[in-house]
């Protein structure tokens, strides 16, 4: 009770002068006296402060990691996206190339079933080479029986 804001002004204040104060202001002092005082704040400790500063701190650099964090998977993401994408093209240019490559496998096979074999080409020439010597020794056989039948036509006029 001694300690109180209130106190401490009435001990400093002259006791001579208080009470023509007093007289002199009658309402100012009832007033002064009525009034009641605020409630005394309570000191925040400085382990409650440290503590909540500290979690703040936490939830703020959570918070901005968290963000970073989703900025930078968005971003890996597009750019996985993307070469999947190219992936996808390229795979689709090789499966052109392999379509041609295999229909052009599938008509070289067909043009060397179809082309003549060189086992082929010698028998063929060998025969083609036996009906012109036939073929010649007919035609030399014709010529003599035409010479010897223009001989006979000769000694007969």
């Amino acid at each position: 009770m001694f300690r109180t804001p209130a106190f401490r002004r009435l001990l400093t204040t002259a006791s001579t002068t208080a009470p023509a104060a007093a007289e002199a202001a009658p309402a100012a002092a009832a007033t002064f006296r009525n009034t009641p005082l605020p409630p005394p704040k309570k000191p925040v400790g400085a382990i409650r402060g440290g503590v909540i500063g500290f979690l703040l701190g936490i939830v703020l650099a959570g918070t901005a990691g968290y963000y970073y964090l989703v900025d930078d998977y968005q971003v890996y993401s597009n750019a996985l996206l993307n070469n999947v994408e190219q992936l996808g093209g390229s795979v689709e240019s090789i499966r052109a190339s392999l379509k041609k490559a295999d229909k052009l496998e599938t008509e070289v096979k067909a043009l060397k079933d179809n082309a003549a074999k060189r086992d082929e080409l010698e028998k063929a020439r060998k025969e083609l080479l036996k009906a012109l010597d036939n073929l010649t020794i007919e035609h030399l056989e014709l010529k003599t029986r035409v010479w010897a039948a223009e001989q006979d036509i000769k000694k007969q006029q």
